[in-house]
């Protein structure tokens, strides 16, 4: 019996450790795709990419835009943090938190960046994930404060992003129309995270 009962419980912890980040690679999967698309196919970064002066006339681009990335390093950047701390929160939370914490940072990021864009008389389109992936990265940090992660604790990633952030503006705000959309990111994600830890509800969840 006793033999038996040890079996059982290495296969538990096996199972766990072999369990797949669903959520994560589907937003991976997602973003690699639609940069896959938008190299081959040209017109597709009009009808993807956000142009904060034309979204009545195409508001799906609120949210594809955060599936859209400017370049390969663009991509590189943000899929290494998706996948670096997404899977780390989905292991935390479970997937469904995660698919909610990336909708609603990036929805609400692109919905800063409109009135930001004509405040400063910007025009053209925007691509990028950043606010949803630092939303991702800002919840877990919420979470798992002190987790060290790449000689890092989780606290200190967030706070770094949110520094680099506002540095990269006041440098050069030519080129940083998305940095509101960032911060928005950062602020949601990491208050997401602090609701989740206080009420306790996502440790029955990620069991699931």
């Amino acid at each position: 019996m006793k033999g038996e009962l040890k079996m059982s419980d290495n296969s538990n912890i096996n199972l766990e450790k072999s369990r797949i980040n669903i959520a994560t690679l589907i937003l991976f999967l997602i973003n690699i795709t639609v940069f896959i698309l938008m190299s081959i196919l040209s017109n597709t970064r009009g009808i993807l990419l956000l142009d904060p002066n034309n979204v009545i006339q195409a508001p799906w681009t609120l949210i594809t835009v955060f599936f859209a990335q400017e370049n390969f390093l663009h991509l590189i950047v943000n899929m290494a943090l998706l996948l670096i701390f997404g899977k780390e929160l989905e292991k935390t939370i479970g997937g469904k938190h995660v698919f909610l914490i990336y909708f609603i940072s990036g929805f609400l990021g692109s919905l800063v960046v409109i009135p930001f864009a004509g405040i400063t008389n910007w025009t053209g389109q925007i691509a990028g994930a950043s606010a949803a992936i630092f939303g991702i990265t800002a919840a877990f940090a919420a979470i798992s404060p002190e987790k060290i992660i790449l000689k890092g604790k989780m606290k200190q990633w967030a706070l770094s992003l949110f520094i680099i952030n506002i540095l990269i503006y006041f440098i050069n705000p030519d080129v940083s129309i998305g940095a509101p959309a960032h911060a928005i990111g950062i602020i949601l994600g990491y208050l997401y995270g602090l609701w989740l830890k206080r009420n306790n509800s996502y440790l029955n969840e990620s069991k699931e």
